[in-house]
């Protein structure tokens, strides 16, 4: 038996789940500022909805969207200008203890660059470096082929809005 220090039977509290929330929204902003100075970005048409706040660690969001954003903008897009567009979707939640807080958002990253099996082979360091940031918080990831205008990368987090 698990005893106190008064010598009394310990009750079992299960330890309340730590909360570091962060906004994925100023995350996406700072690494969109990067990634305009590291790459020459004259032509690019961006949209962002609005994105939730996660329960994860700064630097690992900031790596993410800066790995991201990195093979978004290396490559050459189809047509004129770039575009990226990111929209999100709100789903349900159903095996988290924390339900009652968070929700599943889905957040699409659409792009007008051809992508495909060699692609993939040119970024795999960067696609495995976003991968094991996203399994670590047991997020979802998809990467997608497109050959003309589509969904390049989907995330699905756990996450609420303020």
């Amino acid at each position: 038996m698990i005893q106190s220090g008064k010598g009394t039977p310990a009750e079992h509290h299960p330890e309340p789940a730590f909360l570091n929330l962060v906004s994925m929204n100023a995350l996406f902003n700072e690494s969109m500022r990067k990634a305009q100075i590291c790459y020459a970005l004259p032509d690019i048409i961006v949209r962002c909805e609005p994105l939730p706040l996660v329960n994860a660690p700064v630097d690992d969001v900031k790596a993410l969207f800066d790995n991201l954003l990195g093979m978004i903008f290396k490559t050459t897009p189809n047509g004129n200008k770039l575009f990226l567009y990111v929209d999100i979707e709100k789903g349900k939640l159903t095996d988290n203890p924390l339900s009652e807080q968070f929700e599943n958002f889905a957040i699409r990253f659409y792009t007008n660059l051809t992508t495909g099996d060699s692609w993939k082979a040119a970024n795999a360091g960067a696609l495995s470096r976003a991968s094991e940031i996203i399994s670590r918080h047991n997020w979802i990831f998809g990467v997608n082929n497109i050959f003309q205008t589509g969904c390049l990368f989907s995330i699905t987090v756990k996450g609420k809005f303020e």
